[in-house]
């Protein structure tokens, strides 16, 4: 039934897509030369660390009267908290309907759906936070057609949530320490897979506990144990244990309605992804090991009477009429999710699940715009949405293992992926680029983006260079930031791991080239917090303590320094006319001179209760619109100027060359 994993459990932090790199680059390098000259007067001893030449302006000044220009917030881009129903990015279950619709549950979307049996959207399950019907974690799905009711575990709320057929919440019943697997039994009660108690826990149609059957088992609590869960047509429970201990025997339990363990515990040597019975009582398991639909099983001898082949690694199965078998396969970068329909072992029809409407995205954390004012937002579930430049529309959308950055390069018809993994945390096996434990694995990747009515990446052009280390290596990369260089061709990559800059670019014979320039030495890596791309082919590196943008020359001599005349900045974004724009700590986006003088502050429209968490990034289109992505807000602000006087004037402390003493 449910894709049991206990990685699902911890996949809602704040921070999953914070990844870590610690790959060496050993290639040329591009420098910056080894002078270091001495800071320009006043700068204080942190400036000497970062050995900046000194302070110049990075471009004509824009206009004196131009800092009378009013800039503020004109809109925001806020998909909701969930996309329209119909959209699917991760199932992990699926339970069948008698007239052939389906539910599947949405682990990362936090809700499930009902389909007909065309593959159409009936209905949505589920909620948003702080609503009765929201499913934190949902994982298992069961159907109890008599009563038309639908049931979905929440692991991580410990519960399980009750729905009408029609999507209406009747009840929610606590009690359970993490459900998972779940299934009706032909006399209404509700049996639940609830892993910390190794326990059948059974539930009256009404709620009420009733009995908690032992299931005899190792504990585990590895992403690699799904569990399978279902009712026989003789009222009995099934239920498949896989083993943790390397190359044990797997069990596949059979219980009578008291809980009572029926002979024989058959032993087998493959993995049970899931169970199910079709409406002749049949009893299908689908291994994962072998890929295939295993029924007419000997439990006394384990032998297997009729296998079908299957296609892939499926997630989930249910079966409905004699001999039909529904299976679930996940989402990849070149598909979308859809649900199979085998009958008799042939596939005979395939039903797509759509991925969500163009313009959602899920709280983002990087922003990119291309050359045609496109936007380009990456989100925490591994996601990259393009939206055009009021964010109104969306057109191309994927999802990757492992994605950090995405550089869109001239008019975004291609695009420079970073990617960061060290090892599966999706428990897939067709997950080919999962590295193996205890190794992590940095990737620069290049794609043609894919046109047509499933707008993507092509995966047949992609060109990849990659870089492999022990994840205990004290030499790293660490992707902290990216931009586009000044031909479009190619990507700069801020490694905070070791201080340094990777330029990306094609290289010959299809391949793709990583010229490294070191960066001064900082006392931590941590203080350079970002890169940009400045006119006339320089590249600015924000360091944070010194309020310094570090100018890398392309001629490879000392680097030169703009003072910022700002607090605590974060992120930065240049402008087309020269100005720069400056995320700070402080919920504002400050307005700069190219000689980093100040000219305007915007207070950012955070919600209530961000506490110390800032906004996530920032990024200029080339008509000069300003975006703020915040990820506690689900949102991107849009800042454009105007006239009259500017929206507020910062204050800030006086500089006194070091945060500490601040």
């Amino acid at each position: 039934m449910a894709e049991r994993r206990n990685g699902t459990i911890g996949r809602w932090s704040a921070q999953r897509s914070a990844r870590v790199a610690t790959v060496a680059l050993a290639i040329g390098l591009v420098g910056l030369g080894a002078a270091r000259a001495a800071a320009e007067a006043g700068t204080g001893a942190d400036a000497d660390a970062v050995g900046v030449a000194h302070a110049e302006p990075i471009a004509d000044s824009a206009a004196d009267s131009d800092a009378a220009a009013v800039w503020a917030v004109v809109d925001t881009v806020r998909p909701g908290f969930l996309p329209p129903p119909g959209g699917v990015v991760r199932p992990v279950d699926l339970a069948v309907l008698p007239d052939g619709g389906f539910l599947v549950v949405d682990d990362t979307l936090q809700r499930a759906e009902r389909f007909d049996a065309a593959g159409g959207v009936v209905v949505g399950y589920g909620g948003v936070p702080g609503d009765g019907a929201f499913i934190e974690a949902p994982i298992g799905v069961a159907v109890d057609p008599a009563r038309s009711r639908a049931y979905i575990s929440d692991a991580v709320g410990r519960k399980v949530l009750a729905f009408d057929l029609g999507g209406g919440l009747q009840a929610a019943w606590a009690g359970f320490a993490q459900p998972e697997a779940a299934t009706v039994g032909q006399d209404g009660r509700l049996y639940v897979y609830d892993r910390p108690k190794a326990a059948l826990a059974v539930r009256r149609p009404d709620g009420t506990a009733e009995a908690e059957i032992t299931v005899q088992r190792a504990l585990s609590f590895s992403s690699e144990l799904p569990s399978g869960l279902a009712t026989s047509g003789r009222g009995t429970l099934f239920f498949a244990a896989e083993n943790p201990v390397a190359n044990a025997a797997n069990v596949l339990y059979e219980f009578s309605a008291d809980g009572a363990v029926i002979p024989p515990r058959t032993q087998l040597r493959w993995r049970m992804r899931d169970i199910s019975f079709d409406a002749a009582g049949e009893m299908f398991v689908l291994d994962w090991t072998n890929r295939r639909i295993v029924s007419r099983l000997d439990r006394q001898r384990g032998e297997i009477g009729r296998a079908w082949p299957v296609a892939g690694f499926p997630v989930a199965m249910a079966a409905r009429a004699a001999d039909e078998v529904f299976l679930l396969y996940g989402a990849s970068p070149a598909a979308p999710a859809a649900v199979a329909v085998v009958e008799g072992g042939r596939e005979v029809r395939r039903l797509p699940l759509p991925r969500p409407a163009g313009r959602w995205f899920g709280p983002p954390l990087r922003l990119q715009v291309d050359a045609t004012g496109r936007l380009w937002v990456v989100d925490e579930l591994e996601r990259a949405v393009r939206l055009t430049p009021d964010g109104r529309e969306g057109d191309t959308q994927f999802t990757l293992h492992g994605l950090q950055e995405i550089v869109p390069l001239g008019d975004g018809s291609t695009a420079v992926v970073i990617r960061t993994r060290s090892s599966s945390s999706n428990d897939a096996p067709d997950d080919r680029d999962a590295p193996p434990p205890g190794i992590r694995r940095v990737s620069f990747e290049r794609y043609s983006v894919r046109p047509g009515a499933d707008p993507g990446i092509d995966l047949t052009t992609v060109v990849t260079r990659t870089f492999v280390t022990d994840v205990t290596a004290s030499d790293t990369i660490v992707a902290a930031a990216s931009a586009p260089d000044a031909d479009g061709r190619g990507a700069w990559v801020l490694d905070r791991g070791s201080s340094r800059l990777h330029h990306i670019v094609q290289g010959i014979s299809n391949t793709i080239d990583v010229a490294t320039t070191p960066l001064p030495e900082a006392s931590s890596a941590l203080e350079y917090r970002d890169v940009v791309a400045l006119q006339g082919g320089r590249i600015g590196v924000l360091h944070g303590p010194t309020r310094r943008l570090l100018v890398v020359r392309p001629d490879g001599g000392a680097p030169d320094a703009v003072a910022l005349d700002v607090e605590s900045a974060l992120r930065i974004a240049a402008l087309p006319d020269g100005r720069l724009a400056v995320l700070t700590s402080g919920d504002d986006v400050a307005i700069l001179a190219a000689d980093g003088r100040r000219q305007a502050v915007v207070p950012l429209p955070r919600p209530a209760g961000a506490g110390n968490e800032p906004a996530s990034d920032i990024a200029a289109g080339p008509d000069g619109t300003v975006y703020v992505a915040d990820r506690l807000d689900r949102a991107v602000y849009l800042l454009r100027a105007g006239t009259g006087q500017p929206s507020r004037t910062g204050v800030y402390l006086p500089w006194v060359g070091n945060e500490a003493a601040r």
